[in-house]
């Protein structure tokens, strides 16, 4: 039982800083250097065709797990499933983390959300750079359409459990007519790791800033 006490804290720090309220207002907060992103921020999808959207997290540092949420208009768009033999509809997890565990992982065509929250655990190391976080892939419905894709809540921890304090950058999907739609094939499953940009960021235990990162 000893030998499965580190990975065990390894992995629930993190979840449980994850899961906590937010910092109480007027408390000292570090300011955020990591930044999550849509990329591209702009898409045009084709009506009844699919493009890709990746969510990235860089200039991270000490990066061990993170909860990320995004807010669409399912009238507009629809997550299409990245896994069909699983039950519901899933998101394709990104490489910049070690899937050790997947606290999360749901879209809701209804609601018109998408929540995505992982951790690493013992013994994979803490990841610092900047990389794919998660892929999801949108099917066009309404053509002539537009819908805001937001980045509703984002958290990152590190591997004790501290936040890491991330500015957030939303975009907006555009259904168009399926001739007039740019050619946007779903990228392939990013590597275990990617090479990342490092970065020479300060290290800090603060939590998230609010304003500047999403909260629940």
């Amino acid at each position: 039982m000893k030998s499965r006490a580190p990975r065990v804290a390894g992995w629930l720090l993190p979840l449980l800083l994850l899961c906590a309220a937010p910092a109480a207002a007027g408390a000292p907060l570090a300011e955020p250097e990591a930044r999550v992103r849509l990329e591209p921020a702009y898409v045009e999808v084709g009506e009844g065709l699919t493009a890709a959207v990746q969510v990235r997290i860089e200039g991270v540092r000490d990066l061990y797990a993170f909860d990320i949420r995004l807010a669409f208009d399912p009238a507009v768009v629809q997550v299409a499933d990245a896994d069909p033999a699983s039950p519901g509809t899933q998101v394709q997890p990104g490489g910049l983390l070690k899937l050790d565990v997947v606290a999360r992982n749901a879209a809701d065509n209804e609601a018109g959300t998408v929540w995505f929250a992982m951790s690493q655990a013992n013994p994979s190391p803490a990841v610092s750079g900047s990389g794919v976080a998660l892929v999801v892939t949108f099917r066009g419905l309404a053509g002539g359409k537009h819908s805001p894709l937001a980045v509703s809540y984002a958290r990152l921890a590190t591997r004790d459990g501290h936040a890491i304090p991330a500015v957030v950058q939303g975009g907006e999907l555009a259904v168009v007519a399926a001739e007039q739609a740019a050619a946007t094939p779903t990228p392939a499953p990013p590597p275990e790791r990617p090479a990342l940009e490092q970065t020479a960021l300060a290290p800090t235990t603060a939590p998230v800033a609010e304003g500047s990162q999403a909260g629940p």
